[in-house]
């Protein structure tokens, strides 16, 4: 006959009442701390009522955490999906603002050019000026 120590239902019972492990009704009986139902030898037990209670509380404490996460995590994602259409736009506007740096590198490259070319030819005036001179004044 194996026992085992439950809550008494009775001031009058004392701390606690012994009854035979195989009458133990969970409906009715609440285990004492530290007793134990499971098979003698293999270590199993049934939780008692305050583990039950304080298990279901850090579950729902611990879904209640999830829960906050996974609204962290929404928002985290709008606010990368935000930031990936502003870069987008980003790109956008610096692919139209190289285009535009190119045009008018051209167009430096160009004046350049043109800067160069009135330069040479000014040059080159002013060298068939200054060599005519000289044929001039000798001829004087």
């Amino acid at each position: 006959m194996t026992t085992i120590k439950i809550k008494p239902c009775h001031p009058s019972q004392g701390e606690f009442v012994l009854i035979e492990k195989t009458d133990f009704d969970p409906s009715k009986h609440e285990l004492l701390e530290g007793e134990s139902l499971g098979a003698e030898g293999q270590g199993d037990r049934v939780p008692t009522v305050a583990e039950l209670l304080a298990a279901r509380a850090d579950l729902l404490a611990e879904h209640d955490n999830l829960q906050q996460r996974e609204r962290e995590l929404a928002a985290e994602k709008e606010r990368v999906a935000k930031q990936a259409h502003e870069n987008e736009l980003a790109v956008a506007r610096n692919a139209e603002q190289a285009t535009a740096n190119e045009v008018e590198a051209q167009r430096l490259r160009d004046e350049a050019a043109s800067l160069q070319v009135a330069k040479d030819a000014t040059a080159a005036a002013s060298l068939a000026t200054s060599t005519e001179k000289p044929a001039k004044a000798a001829k004087a």
